[in-house]
């Protein structure tokens, strides 16, 4: 017979004894997910060129960076800008909001797969390339995000919100960096602010080659020293120039439709003018491309000649729009 003796349980004891039950479901307790440390973001596209942000902490907050590297007007020189603010009294991993440490390569890619897009073409997004690598417990941890397979964005956030939160950090967080809401926020800057954003973007390149992008950029990066004085495409330019006597002169202006469309070449016009008074009475059109003519035609118009110096009526001169790069 098995005798019975009273025990006196402490709530210490029922504690220890609680934590022993549920350690039985478990090997050990589980532990708090990692706080990202730093984050280095990139998303590639071919019409707005690399933008990279960069959330780093520093003794006042965490600095914000954001890098954009583009083409001087579809030419091959480069342009860097920069944004840089000091977001004060939070951690990268606040700003972040998402659990970035707890991701696994796998998982993401799973979920990539749970939501592929099966709509039409979205042709802007071809050979798209995000990439976001994570300080995590002082190592780094990288994700990236290539199209195709395209991922349909709607779909990721109802299924698996973790994931697609990774690649809302950067547009998000640039727009912090930029204090806008824009869809794109370096659009539409005044000259004053594009040159300050230019002249941080060239004191930072050193410190971008030198970053986890530095490899990627060393290519294009290694000999910039600032953006190129002459950034148009094309400068159309007025053959005859140097001998009309040309009392106010307004430079033709390449139409974008024609430079996206790759149109070049020469117009020729005829200018009927008012010698007594040097304005142009009216502009025709001999020959040259139709998408160039307007341009060339708008400027003629506006300008005017020394009055009596020209010895006819009439005169042609030709504009030629020839791409520069």
């Amino acid at each position: 017979m098995i005798g019975w003796r009273r025990v006196t349980v402490t709530p210490v004891a029922v504690v220890l004894a609680a934590g022993a039950l549920s350690a039985c479901g478990a090997r050990t307790l589980a532990k708090p997910p990692t706080a990202v440390q730093s984050l280095h973001l990139r998303a590639t596209t071919g019409s707005m060129g690399d933008d990279f942000v960069f959330v780093e902490p520093v003794e006042a907050g965490v600095r914000i960076r954001a890098v954009r590297v583009e083409n001087a007007n579809e030419c091959p020189s480069l342009v860097v800008q920069a944004v840089e603010r000091i977001v004060p009294a939070t951690t990268v991993q606040a700003l972040a909001g998402t659990p970035v440490c707890s991701m696994t390569e796998a998982r993401v890619e799973a979920a990539h797969r749970r939501a592929p897009y099966r709509g039409g073409d979205l042709v802007d997004f071809i050979g798209s390339v995000e990439a976001l690598i994570a300080e995590c417990g002082g190592e780094d941890r990288g994700f990236t995000r290539i199209s195709p397979p395209l991922v349909d964005d709607k779909v990721l956030h109802r299924r698996t919100p973790e994931v697609a939160a990774l690649w809302d950090l950067l547009p998000r967080l640039q727009h912090v960096a930029l204090d806008s809401r824009a869809f794109d926020p370096f659009a539409g800057a005044s000259p004053a602010v594009q040159a300050q954003r230019e002249a941080l973007g060239t004191s930072l390149v050193p410190a971008l080659l030198q970053g986890r992008y530095g490899p990627y950029l060393r290519r294009a990066l290694a000999d910039y020293t600032g953006p190129p004085a002459e950034r148009d495409a094309v400068v159309p330019e007025v053959l005859e120039r140097g001998t009309l006597p040309l009392a106010h002169y307004v430079r033709p202006v390449m139409p974008q439709i024609a430079l996206s469309a790759r149109v070049f070449g020469t117009v020729r016009l005829r200018l009927f003018v008012d010698r007594a008074s040097g304005t142009v009475r009216n502009v025709e059109v001999l020959d040259g491309p139709p998408l160039l003519a307007r341009a060339a035609t708008t400027a003629a118009t506006a300008w005017r000649f020394t009055p009596g110096a020209l010895a006819a009526d009439e005169i042609v001169v030709s504009i030629r729009f020839e791409r520069r790069c």
